[in-house]
């Protein structure tokens, strides 16, 4: 700073003055009056002084200092410079403040507070596994913005969805607006009108393979996503929901987000004061002074919430101080507000807003607005109406008049953040907290109320608030009367109705006689209006929109009317008595589609009417006794019209009324549906035309082209250009929207022909600012001839072009150099295009031929495959010889002569002939482009074609393309590099977004030229490098990389530029084949500040995938002496750190060994997620011993690590290991390890082998998962698949600490014997251990050699949490529990640790279980202990499968201890009860048995009559054969609640309820029996054989009988069952036989069954091999299209008729159920193809792992041309030696029953 002004001695002075406080621009001006040179000379120290003083506290507050104080640093030595320096000092301040980074134009959306929100919502959204992802906050916090905005412009930028589709839902949700506004979105056309009709509609097109995102924006409730039409179903079929739609809720409420099942929410906070203070100046300007603190506190009073924010800057922009006073002084002394969940000093900050309005009207208006339902889009032509009505506006007459000042009123109201854009510019909304403001306001100091409900309604009676009230509206409240309500001061009334079913009283609008405006929405009058409607004489404002109507002629008493509305209702007919409302300014017909009559004459007697409008709606115009177009000439003050005209030429010869419009919309043609272009147009006058012009045009018609602001053309016939005879006079003078459509065949060959034109060139489409031409297949030029004037097309400022294949460039191009204000191109689909600027041969002396685009944005040009330039170089007579030698250079997007100074979007897609988009000596201009995408051009070579800096040397640096953010280089398989240069270093400084995909040829981003130099093309290409970037490389504002399918990439970065990178924070580098490193070169050489390297200082998201060459990340430090540069294969060296990583995923990284190094791995106190996942060679995550610094004997390893995934790692033998250290996993939560077979251990103590030998040990010794130096104390989720040398997962002395694991999985581990290593309670503090006490899930499947969960020493263990507990096919496992206490003194020869065999005792307790399965468990002889099933008090689904020796469900007797009743209620919340496979299952318990009178053995029913199961539901009995009966007469009466029963193949079942002795006649009663199915019940004779009893079933519905050939009747009682009609016989539950009632019809069947017995639909494996070795096998492939066999397996016979029934799987041809292999099938079956899927993937199979390969195929003796024909579910094939070896996903979750792995179909 001392250079800024010199000594006291010198001649050089510099004098300013400049005090900057912190704010925006806050200056204390000083002024040195200056008179005499030689006088002032001595007081330049003084100056001095106070100047530096200025310039330092200037400095200290970040501000820049003014350019003229840094220029008085020049010396002049004479006297006279001097005194000229003091007159130049004289600054009136010396600093100034920079803008407020951070700030954007849409709001707060950039402010630090959202980022981390925004980023993990977008994390969430790309997460295959989550459907349903949440957003949650208060009113006005910005929720709804982020999503619009924010996350709305991430998905699009990032492609994460290929369409995006939002909708409010409100707290009352209208299902069909939900799905109409989806639809729109969504391009969706519904056909049907019911909402069930439009939710399959809507569901089948969301079952395309396009990616969705759904916004539902506010949600109060629960939505119901099935009515809506959103389903996941077939999502969860294809086993992942990134195909398919994502839903992105928001709502104030975080638990109906948890209702809704999001499996990710995201809290929306406050912003901070620093945030809104620069929010609230961004908006109210210049704070500096004495506002300052004002600003601070009055931002401190809106607590961070930016529309209060916004509210109240508005109301304070531009007030004087004492304005700002009494605004603070209000809003100390403010009472808290009624607003719901909302702080109290909220509402007088928008209240405030309300009062600055200090315009009544404009404080109207605001109140109507609030009148209106939450979130909803108020038209603003509606509020014209309500205005007018009340005579709000004052000195207005006309409806032009109210419509200006209604514009410019709701502009006030926007300005001021009161309300919102709405859904287009003709609507606006007001924020839900506004509105809620707006009520109170209305309600209090206007008598205007919002009635919610009839409970409310009573309230304010109660409280007389609504005496003399002057306006009440109902929104969907559903009130049919307001007689108790005082209405004689009654002024607005609105209904707004959604139930179609409601109707309003006859005396429901009595006594309302001061009721001026009345607006009804939704309701339904079938007859007629009330009669009521007569006592509304003074109605100005009546509004009958979207209504059902029938006789409306009452209407003709209102005689005060000025505006009446039918918009959108049903109304077929206007009655002749509208005629006599001669007041009427406003007739609204519009979207009255089924509106048919208008009587004629009655439209000519409406004198006084200005606006007609009949859009969509009324089109039988002069057809019989219909209104006539010519009445409108008699409507002398008609202003705005806007109808619908079938046919042009009934438009009348007298045009009187259409000279006098103002606005208009006028539809002539045959359309299907109106333009959306014309309907959402701002024009004020739109005109669109189904047009034949061969017999010329009427005056008429005329005129409305040449008026007409916006004009839509489609089906144009007889003209071959616009340019039409009668009209080129003028060329469209005040035409801006021009539309050319033609879906088929079309006439036009252009849209100006100059040639047509009769006098001298003249200027055409002079106004027009936007041209859309589609689908015009003839069309050869836009601009035809040489006699247009310069003028024409130049207010252009957006052109789009589509499917036009004959046109081969857009303009010529003495019309294009006058686009000066052209903003858009979009050219799409068009074949032949070739250029957008058409080249023209100049005369050697002719003019400048450069072109530039001054305000051009965007250009996109879209599949144009001829597509060469942009604009060619143009070839003059003296260059014309030499054309063919340049002819062949190829020729770049942009030239020399082409200049977009303003582009900032450019989209550059499927042109293939384009080689390069720029050249280097024009990429200079292109400084505001901020989007390049550039793919899908198969012969792209290089971005920029030249060699940068060639041409001249003026810096060796380069800033390329300053604002570019985003670059996507997209499946350019000719790519070698983006750029070249000559020893030059270029930048990319805004850079933050790059893509580079599918570019194979691509070896190097930009290639310095310098290095090829002298080398020959023979023995070195230009293609050499490898290396993506290197140091002539900087992106110093890189945030995102992804880098795909590069396949020559040996490396991304080099060593010695990859410091440049400082911001970069997601990299993603996926299938490179020759990717070796991602930094080559060694980190570190040039200098040695530090041993350890920070590399990419912000880095939170690395991924590496599919690179089988990658050895490492980098190596730091190594010497080419000393190390060899492919020894390293660990990911991270150990001196390299990555501070800032949290996510860390590596796959299919083949060469990879380890991911970190021991010492460098504490430089990750970041890390959150860590996936590594199928890399073949990987042996550790950490290499190195863990602790040898022995800083300490406790490690905290990635302290902020939630998330673990090792998958398919066959080489990993341990994550980590140490010496003799602990190490703690502080923040983990999710451990996933699958298939990593050669794990033994998680964590390796050293020190327990050392000094053994390698003979007789081996590093894999450990056989437990965690030993005790392993602590997680935060792991909530825990799953183990496939671990196979693992014998346990946890040690007792350590399992203490995983006190918050939620869910445990163990699967598919082959060498597994206990969980739980060791013997609990050892150390004898307490008899009782709480296990897991949060554990909330457990999962055991697969686990042969399991025998137990763990074992304890005389000690009680409860799982206080456990709601889910399935074992599966754990054969060995004897018990859950083994108390060894039991077997003390026992010697191993006669007893062994495994003798248990029930799998709970009493020193087991589950008391929050809820779900049980076990199943494929052979040893288990019991499920309980008599002694402990009263602690299952909340079990409510049971489940025991294929448990071939299991005796009864619980050992014991039951009631021993306490005989408090005779009758036991068994299990008293169990709703589900499935046995299934249980061969010697005799019962579930006998209850009050002893030993010594009854044999165990005997009783062979399940249900014991002391038991009682009072909420069962469902029974479902398969395949047990001991089983005679299923309940007594005395126990089934307790079954009240069941509802299904099926028995299946319970071979010696011979009565379902066993009868009693007694002699008394009884009902025994199934109230709520509704199925019934009996199946392969060879004994069975009767459902009840006993004839004492009658039977009720007052809810049967359905009853099978299937294959019971013994069964002669139902019983021997009368069978009461009022709502069965049948009884089904067959498997696909067709139509079956009705008797009269359930006896008649089962003896009718016994007596009709066919003599042979038995019959069958499928035949088993065994029935095949016999008649294969009888020669009969011929069945396999003789008619096997009509053919209906079915195969099973032996061992799955008893499963055969449940699975054709369940699945409907009977219509296949030849199905094979198996799961093993199969036996030889005749090989003259290989010409039918095979066919391979899974069973349906909804409920109750769920794929949930995948088996190992096997060779199923093999065993079919096919041959080799068998051919796949289809594969289903993510099933793999691969071919080998013309067989396939299968990866099938097992039915891992069958719902509990172990039936088949998968099926195979032959045939069709």
């Amino acid at each position: 700073m001392e250079s800024i002004v010199s000594s006291a001695s010198s001649t050089v002075a510099e004098y300013t003055f400049g005090v900057i406080k912190r704010g925006i621009g806050y200056i204390i001006y000083v002024d040195s009056n200056v008179q005499d040179l030689k006088e002032q000379v001595g007081k330049l120290e003084d100056a001095r002084e106070r100047v530096q003083h200025s310039v330092d506290r200037a400095i200290r507050n970040a501000e820049k200092i003014e350019a003229d104080v840094h220029k008085c640093k020049k010396a002049v030595d004479e006297a006279h410079a001097i005194s000229e320096l003091l007159e130049q000092g004289k600054f009136d301040k010396v600093s100034y403040s920079p803008p407020i980074e951070g700030i954007v134009t849409k709001g707060y959306k950039a402010f630090e507070s959202r980022t981390t929100t925004l980023k993990g919502i977008m994390e969430a959204l790309k997460e295959s596994s989550v459907r349903i992802v949440g957003i949650y906050g208060m009113a006005g916090v910005g929720k709804t913005t982020l999503a619009k905005e924010e996350v709305a412009a991430r998905v699009k930028e990032e492609h994460l969805f290929d369409e995006f589709a939002m909708t409010t839902v409100t707290h009352n949700p209208d299902i069909r607006k939900i799905q109409g506004e989806i639809g729109d979105m969504l391009g969706l056309h519904y056909e049907k009108e019911t909402v069930s009709g439009r939710a399959m509609e809507l569901r089948e097109r969301l079952k395309t393979n396009k990616r969705i995102l759904i916004v539902l924006d506010d949600l109060w409730q629960k939505l119901d996503l099935e009515e809506v039409g959103i389903s996941f179903e077939d999502q969860a079929a294809k086993g992942s929901s990134i195909a398919g739609c994502k839903i992105l809720l928001t709502s104030r409420r975080f638990d109906v987000l948890c209702i809704m099942r999001a499996e990710k929410s995201f809290k929306v906070e406050i912003l901070s004061q620093e945030e809104s203070m620069i929010l609230f100046a961004k908006t109210v300007g210049d704070i500096s002074g004495d506002y300052e603190c004002r600003a601070n506190e009055l931002v401190k009073k809106c607590e961070g919430l930016p529309v209060a924010i916004l509210a109240i800057a508005n109301a304070l922009k531009g007030k004087d101080l004492t304005s700002w006073d009494d605004a603070l002084l209000q809003l100390r002394r403010s009472n808290p507000s009624n607003i719901e969940g909302m702080q109290k000093n909220v509402y007088s900050t928008i209240e405030l807003s309300y009062k600055w309005l200090r315009n009544e009207e404009a404080q109207s208006l605001f109140l109507i607005c609030g009148l209106h339902p939450q979130s909803f889009d108020i038209p603003v032509f509606d509020l014209l109406q309500y205005s007018f009505g009340l005579d709000l506006l004052e000195g207005i007459y006309t409806m032009e008049e109210a419509r200006k000042r209604i514009d410019a009123l709701v502009h006030k109201l926007k300005d001021s953040s009161l309300l919102l854009e709405g859904k287009g510019y003709e609507w606006v909304k007001m924020h839900d907290l506004i509105r809620d403001v707006s009520i109170s306001i209305a309600s209090k100091n206007k008598g205007m109320w919002v009635i919610r409900d009839a409970n409310h309604l009573k309230e304010l009676l109660k409280k007389g608030n609504l005496n003399g009230c002057t306006a009440i509206s109902l929104p969907h409240s559903n009130m049919a009367d307001l007689s108790d309500v005082d209405c004689s001061n009654l002024e607005l009334l609105m209904l707004l109705n959604k139930d179609p079913s409601f109707r309003v009283s006859e005396t429901f609008f009595k006594d309302m006689y001061k009721l001026k405006v009345l607006s009804v929405t939704g309701m339904s009058f079938p007859y007629s209006l009330p009669s009521s409607f007569r006592s509304l004489t003074n109605l100005q404002t009546l509004r009958l929109c979207e209504c059902e109507l029938s006789e409306i002629a009452i209407v003709e008493k209102l005689k005060k009317l000025d505006m009446l509305s039918f918009q959108g209702s049903t109304i077929t007919e206007l009655p002749i008595e509208i005629a006599q409302l001669t007041q009427l300014k406003l007739l609204d017909l519009s979207e009255c589609s089924k509106l048919e009559v208008i009587p004629e004459n009655v439209l000519a007697k409406l004198y006084r009417l200005e606006e007609l409008r009949a859009g969509n709606s009324f089109r039988e115009w002069n057809v019989g006794g219909n209104a006539r177009l010519e009445e409108l000439n008699n409507l002398s003050s008609l202003s705005a019209l806007d109808v619908s005209i079938p046919d042009a030429r009934i438009m009348p010869k007298e045009d009187l009324f259409l000279r006098k419009l103002e606005r208009y919309k006028i539809v002539i043609g045959e359309f299907h549906e109106r333009s959306i272009f014309i309907t959402k147009s701002k024009a004020s006058k739109a005109l669109q035309l189904e047009l034949d012009i061969g017999d010329g045009l009427d005056k008429g018609m005329e005129m409305l082209i040449k008026h007409a602001e916006e004009l839509r053309i489609e089906g144009l016939k007889g003209a071959k250009d616009m340019s039409f005879e009668l009209l080129d006079t003028d060329g469209f003078p005040h035409l801006k929207y021009l539309t050319i459509r033609e879906q088929g065949s079309s006439e036009i060959n252009w849209i100006i022909n100059s040639m047509s034109m009769r006098l001298a060139p003249r200027k055409v489409f002079p106004a027009l600012e936007t041209m859309v031409l589609y689908g015009l297949c003839n069309l050869d030029k836009i601009c035809h001839g040489k006699f247009i004037k310069t003028e024409s097309l130049s207010h252009l400022t957006t052109v789009t072009i589509h499917s036009c294949d004959r046109l081969k460039n857009l303009f010529p191009f003495s019309i294009a150099r006058n686009f000066n204000q052209l903003q858009q191109i979009t050219v799409d689909d068009c074949e032949n295009i070739t250029e957008i600027v058409a080249g023209e041969r100049k005369e050697d002396n002719d003019e400048n031929d450069t072109l530039e685009f001054c305000c051009l944005k965007s250009l996109q040009l879209i599949n144009l495959p001829n597509f060469k330039s942009f604009y060619p170089q143009v070839t003059t007579a003296s260059s014309s010889s030499n054309h063919n030698n340049t002819e062949s250079k190829p020729i770049p997007l942009f030239n020399p002569k082409v200049s977009c100074p303003a582009l900032e979007t450019l989209k550059v897609e499927g042109c293939h002939k384009l080689k390069s988009v720029f050249t280097s000596s024009i990429v200079k201009s292109f400084v505001q482009l901020e989007d390049l995408v550039v793919s899908d051009c198969d012969e792209m070579e290089e971005v920029i074609q030249g060699i940068l800096g060639g041409e001249e040397r003026i810096s060796s640096c380069i800033s390329l393309f300053p604002k570019l953010d985003s670059l996507d280089l997209v499946d350019l398989p000719k790519l070698r590099r983006f750029c070249s240069g000559t020893d030059i270093s270029i930048e990319f400084t805004s850079l933050r977004y790059l893509r580079i995909r599918g570019c194979r040829g691509l070896s190097t981003f930009h290639l310095n030229s310098t290095n090829v130099v002298g080398k020959s093309s023979g023995n070195i290409s230009l293609d050499q490098p490898q290396h993506l970037f290197d140091e002539k490389v900087s992106c110093p504002a890189l945030e995102t990389m992804r880098v795909k399918e590069c396949h020559k990439l040996k490396y991304v970065f080099i060593s010695s530029m990859v410091k440049s990178f400082v911001q970069l924070k997601t990299l993603e580098v996926f299938y490179c084949d020759e990717l070796e490193e991602v930094i080559q070169g060694i980190l570190g050489e040039e200098e040695r500040i530090s041993s350890c390297i920070s590399l990419f200082p912000k880095l939170d998201s690395l991924e590496l995938k599919y690179l089988p060459k990658l050895g490492s990340t980098n190596v730091v430090g190594k010497s080419s002496s000393n190390i060899s540069l492919d020894q390293s294969q660990h990911l991270f060296h150990e001196k390299v750190s990555c501070p800032a990583l949290e996510t860390l995923r590596v796959e299919k990284c083949h060469k990879l060994k380890c991911v970190f190094s021991s010492s460098t791995v504490k430089s990750f106190v970041q890390l959150k997620e860590l996936d590594v996942t199928y890399c073949d060679e990987l042996q550790e995550v950490i290499q190195g011993v863990l602790g040898e610094e022995r800083i300490s004997s406790f490690i905290s390893l990635f302290p902020k690590l939630i998330y673990l995934r090792l998958v398919q790692l066959p080489k990993l033998r341990m994550f980590c290991s140490g010496t003799d250290i602990s190490i703690e996993f502080t923040s983990l939560r999710y451990l996933y390890i699958w298939s990593c077979r050669g794990l033994s251990t998680f964590h390796l103590n050293s020190t327990n082998i050392v000094g053994k030998s390698s003979g007789n040990i081996s590093l894999d010794q450990p056989q437990h998962l965690f030993n005790e130096k392993v602590l997680c104390p935060a792991l909530e989720i825990l799953k183990v698949l496939e671990l196979h040398k693992l014998k346990y997962v946890f040690i007792s002395s350590t399992v203490k600490s995983f006190v918050q694991l939620k869910e445990l999985e163990v699967s598919f581990c082959d060498e597994l014997e206990e969980v739980i290593q060791g013997v609990l309670g050892e150390e004898r503090i307490s008899s009782f251990i709480s296990l897991f006490p949060k554990l909330g899930s457990l999962g055991l499947n697969k686990l042969p050699k399991l025998k137990r969960f763990c074992s304890g020493t005389d000690i009680s263990i409860e799982f206080t949490s456990l709601r889910y507990l399935r074992i599966w096919d754990c054969s060995g496992l004897s018990t859950f529990h083994l108390n060894s206490t039991d077997v003390v003194g026992k010697s191993s020869g006669n007893i062994s640790l495994d003798q248990p065999q029930h799998l709970f005792h009493e020193k087991v307790s589950c008391p929050a279980l809820e779900t049980l399965r076990v199943m494929g468990c052979h040893k288990l002889k019991c499920v309980f202990s008599s002694s402990m099933v009263k602690s299952f008090v909340q079990l409510k689904e049971l489940v025991v499968s294929d448990c071939v020796e299991m005796e009864e469900a619980i050992q014991g007797v039951l009631g021993e201890e306490e005989r408090i009743s005779s009758c036991i209620s068994l299990f008293p919340k169990l709703d589900s009860l499935n046995l299934d496979k249980l061969p010697k299952l005799r019962s579930t318990n006998v209850a009050g048995k002893s030993s010594g009178n009854i044999s165990l053995d005997q009783p062979q029913h399940l249900f014991h009559e002391k038991i009682s199961c009072p909420v069962l539901e469902e029974l479902f009995l398969w395949n047990c054969d001991k089983l005679k009966c299923v309940f007594t007469s005395s126990t089934v009466k307790s079954f009240v609640q069941l509802k299904t029963l099926e028995i299946y193949r319970c071979d010696e079942m011979e009565e379902v309820i066993q009868g009693g002795d007694d002699d008394d006649d009884d009902e025994i009663s199934f109230p709520q029996l509704n199925i019934l199915e009996l199946k392969h019940l060879p004994k069975l004779e009767s459902f009840c054989s006993s004839e004492n009893y009658n039977f009720g079933f007052p809810s049967l519905q359905t009853v099978l009988v299937y294959e019971c050939p013994e069964m002669k009747t139902f019983s021997r009682g009368h069978s009461n069952t009022p709502m069965l009609h049948k009884v089904t016989l067959n498997l696909s539950l067709d139509e079956g036989p009705w008797e009269g009632n359930l006896n008649h019809t089962i003896q009718q069947l016994f007596r009709e069954k066919p003599v042979c017995g038995k019959t069958r639909d499928f035949l088993f494996l065994s029935d095949v091999s016999s008649s294969n070795e009888d020669g009969h096998g011929g069945f396999l492939t003789t008619g096997m299209k009509q053919s209906t066999l079915t195969i099973f397996e032996d061992s799955q016979q008893t499963m055969a008729s449940w699975v054709l029934s369940e699945y409907g799987l009977r219509p296949f041809p030849i199905i094979i159920f198996y799961s093993k292999p199969l036996p030889s099938i005749p090989s003259n079956t290989n010409n039918n193809g095979l066919k391979v899927r899974t069973l349906p993937g909804s409920s109750p199979f769920k794929v949930s792992t995948w088996c190992r390969k096997r060779s199923f195929v093999g065993s079919l003796n096919v041959s080799a041309h068998l051919k796949v024909v289809e594969t289903i579910n993510g099933v793999e094939e691969e071919e080998d030696d013309g067989g396939f070896d299968l990866v099938v996903p097992p039915l891992f979750n069958l719902a509990d029953i172990d039936v088949f792995d998968f099926f195979l179909q032959f045939g069709h």
